[in-house]
């Protein structure tokens, strides 16, 4: 089983763009990653999924993953729809994203920033303690010096999202109730 969550996520990290033969990613590099194959692994509702409406992706507050998202998501495409990357602090902005990481900078702000998406179709990632029990969807975290994640499904059919069951098993841990 080991072997098979490996080989996923290396397919996740090669759908991103990533050549077999370059340098190792930095960590911010590999979590980036992980972000915008979250977006290729989720089903929105029929409201948040319309054909010509491009998938937002959004960082709030301050940005762990650098430059690296922008680099992924620049030309790319989800369901033929484009990807535009937002980067913001005032939390009006996270209404307009489909996925939303935010910041552990941002921690304290949490609750408020949960409240505006409330009732909102928004994948909510980010990599902060108890992250999932706070309402999070899914939480990036280090596992012997690997990057990995665990989902609360829960709370993202709560909002109408579909979690993909490739997603699911690559997860290290998984919230159904």
């Amino acid at each position: 089983m080991a072997l098979v969550s490996r080989l996923a996520a290396i397919s996740l990290l090669a759908c991103a763009g990533f050549a077999a033969d370059a340098p190792p990613l930095q960590e911010h590099q590999v979590k980036a990653a992980f972000v915008y194959n979250f977006a290729r692994f989720v089903d929105w509702p029929p409201e948040r999924a319309e054909a010509r409406q491009p998938v937002v992706i959004g960082v709030f507050g301050k940005d762990p993953l650098g430059t690296a998202l922008e680099q992924i998501v620049q030309g790319k495409t989800i369901n033929q729809r484009p990807l535009i990357l937002l980067r913001s602090t005032h939390v009006p902005d996270v209404r307009a994203c489909h996925v939303l990481f935010v910041s552990p900078a941002e921690r304290k702000r949490l609750p408020e920033i949960l409240a505006a998406l409330n009732g909102s179709a928004t994948l909510i990632v980010s990599e902060m303690d108890d992250f999932l029990r706070l309402g999070g969807m899914i939480n990036l975290v280090m596992d012997d010096n690997k990057v990995r994640f665990e989902i609360n499904e829960a709370a993202a059919r709560r909002t109408g999202l579909r979690i993909s069951s490739k997603l699911l098993g690559l997860a290290i841990r998984v919230v159904r109730e």
